[in-house]
């Protein structure tokens, strides 16, 4: 397991981070849901989780970089090295896992929803959508 505490601010610290994504082109490796969704947790406790699974260009680039390191996907991933929750007990800021539109898809909780990446920016899904969490912090 990863050792992450949300830094005190978090909060404030999460919506600069996403305000900082509102207009930022869908890209693997820089703006997909495993690079939202570490992003996120950085700007929440100050610790990039995962850096090798952000370094690839394409869909399968990052499928063969997860491999590599012994993973079959960023959930496989995050369930080895961060507590897992019940997703309907996720809390703001925590992660999951969405059957989004384009399929299954990281996103970081808020509320009754779940924000994800976008073609430009970010949306939200409904929370319900949710099939596994991870706590952060």
């Amino acid at each position: 397991m990863i050792e992450l505490t949300r830094a005190s601010d978090w909060q404030k610290r999460l919506i600069a981070y996403l305000a900082a994504r509102t207009r930022v082109r869908f890209a693997y490796g820089s703006h997909d849901c495993v690079a939202f969704a570490a992003g996120a947790v950085e700007a929440m406790t100050g610790t990039r989780p995962a850096p090798d699974l952000t370094a690839y260009g394409s869909e399968a680039e990052g499928l063969a970089a997860a491999m590599a390191a012994g993973w079959g996907s960023a959930a496989d991933w995050c369930d080895a090295h961060l507590p897992q929750v019940a997703a309907s007990f996720a809390r703001p800021g925590d992660l999951v896992l969405v059957d989004a539109a384009e399929g299954p898809a990281l996103a970081v909780v808020q509320g009754a929803g779940a924000y994800v990446p976008r073609t430009v920016g970010f949306g939200i899904v409904a929370l319900s959508t949710a099939v596994r969490g991870w706590r952060i912090g």
